[in-house]
């Protein structure tokens, strides 16, 4: 079965992105990585979902980036 020019065009753009972020990445003092295993580019409808994600994984990670810096 031959993949549709949509389906190979997001494949593109997740490559595209994929590769983008990684170099940023390794530049950033702090990293956040919300739970979105389960979510699309497409999934617009779900974003409460989407930003409650991120707010709990950022409260972790700054959590984790506190007790780091009271233990200097």
């Amino acid at each position: 079965e031959l993949p549709n020019m949509f389906n190979v065009l997001i494949s593109s753009v997740y490559t595209m992105e994929y590769t983008l972020v990684k170099s940023k990445i390794r530049q950033a003092n702090i990293t956040i990585s919300p739970d979105i295993q389960n979510l699309n580019m497409l999934d617009f409808y779900r974003g409460g979902e989407i930003v409650d994600k991120g707010y709990e994984a950022a409260s972790k990670r700054l959590s984790s980036f506190i007790k780091r810096l009271s233990n200097r």
